[in-house]
């Protein structure tokens, strides 16, 4: 599904989601992906979203966010409170979302100007 946002000042723009696969500018990701608007970082390690670890959303901390967006792939799928607890700590949002989801989302706050990072579990 295209989900392409038509004005943004991102070096980096989520064109389409669909499962497996994810449209980032003019590039088709199948792996998990870590996305500002300024940075793509690829491959993000978890595969999906059993193979997920606290250690992982660490990862998320580039770019000092304002708000952080957890696809979790096709379904939303929660995730341990206490693995979220270092963003509630340091008074960063936080979203878990399905990645079509956090997809939409990432490309509103982009839009925006507000310093997000997203990670995307694509399976």
């Amino acid at each position: 599904m295209d989900i392409t946002l038509d004005s943004t000042n991102s070096r980096y723009l989520i064109r389409a989601y669909e499962a497996g696969k994810l449209h980032i500018n003019d590039e088709i990701f199948s792996h998990s992906v870590i996305v500002t608007p300024e940075q793509l970082i690829h491959p993000w390690t978890p595969k999906n979203f059993d193979s997920l670890r606290k250690a992982h959303l660490a990862e998320l901390m580039i770019s000092s966010p304002d708000i952080i967006l957890i696809g979790t792939g096709e379904k939303w799928k929660i995730i341990p409170s206490e693995w979220l607890m270092i963003f509630y700590e340091l008074q960063i949002g936080v979203e878990v979302m399905n990645t079509h989801s956090a997809c939409t989302t990432f490309n509103v706050l982009a839009a925006e100007g507000r310093k997000v990072v997203a990670g995307l579990l694509i399976v």
